[in-house]
């Protein structure tokens, strides 16, 4: 697993109110690029990043596409992540202590047991569908009944969408299974498919 070689002192000696970020580290930059290629191209080329337990500490991120990663117990301290795409990633006990997550998307990421207590600019909406099981939260969000409503708003706009599918499917169904002389000569009605209660025939044809 590769590391990189953060100084600590360094890290301790930056102002907490002008935080300083350290470059991307070449041998970390290749991996991205793989993963990145990855995605492109449908996993087909490329390779997803593993990068559990890495040490990220004060690196920039800033818009790294970090989606689907392996970055479970990784070590996210005073790092800049603003607007970094973190969807879909395994963050399993990952380490936010003062990292700017400003825009950073967490969708249906897992961040089970991951600590994001001391992160800045969290947003509420970008944990939609995360599993924060036993994670800590900023107090801001910590006791905020709106992470129920995003779960429970995603799970209503699943199932009107499942709903809309099936209807379509159902209405193309019932087109396929009229005869053509039903819709033609505009027969009163027709047989439902599987409900076979008669329906009105509604085809018209305007000269």
């Amino acid at each position: 697993m590769p590391e990189n070689n953060a100084s600590q002192d360094d890290l301790q000696s930056r102002s907490a109110n002008t935080p300083l970020y350290q470059e991307i580290p070449p041998e970390l930059r290749q991996i991205l690029d793989a993963h990145q290629l990855w995605l492109r191209t449908g996993e087909v080329q490329g390779s997803p990043a593993d990068l559990s337990k890495y040490d990220f500490r004060g690196l920039n991120l800033t818009g790294e596409i970090l989606q689907k990663a392996n970055l479970e117990g990784a070590n996210f301290q005073r790092a800049k992540l603003a607007g970094a795409d973190l969807r879909l990633a395994r963050l399993t006990g990952a380490n936010f202590f003062d990292a700017d997550l400003t825009g950073a998307d967490f969708r249906d990421a897992n961040l089970e047991k991951a600590d994001l207590a001391d992160s800045r600019g969290l947003s509420l909406l970008r944990l939609a569908r995360a599993n924060l099981a036993d994670g800590q939260l900023p107090e801001g969000l910590r006791n905020f009944t709106g992470l129920d409503y995003v779960k429970d708003a995603s799970g209503i706009n699943s199932t009107l969408f499942t709903t809309l599918l099936i209807s379509c499917g159902y209405a193309a169904v019932t087109v396929f299974t009229t005869s053509d002389v039903a819709l033609l000569t505009n027969t009163g009605t027709t047989s439902l498919p599987l409900l076979r209660p008669a329906s009105p025939c509604c085809l018209s044809w305007n000269n």
